[in-house]
């Protein structure tokens, strides 16, 4: 369920325009696929730490998505932005 959220929410931020990711002569299952397998590709850690003198600091690890891979990912596996009318 995280994994959707965090798809749902990367897919609608690709773009400031609206529209969809369109594959010629692809199911929706298919489609559906190659998103998955592009966005685990496009999803990278990162780390971050701050020491603090009087409060001992912080530390974060979380995973981010590169968007510009997920767009290539998408490409190259024959998808692309359609932009809705």
């Amino acid at each position: 369920m995280k994994k959707f959220f965090i798809l749902t929410l990367f897919l609608s931020s690709c773009t400031s325009q609206q529209g969809y990711w369109h594959k010629e002569v692809a199911s929706q299952d298919e489609l559906s696929q190659i998103k998955y397998k592009c966005l685990q590709e496009a999803q990278q850690p990162y780390s971050y730490s701050r020491q603090d003198y009087f409060f001992g600091g912080e530390s974060k690890s979380e995973i981010t998505t590169n968007s510009d891979l997920f767009k290539l990912c998408m490409n190259a596996n024959g998808a692309y932005w359609k932009i809705s009318k």
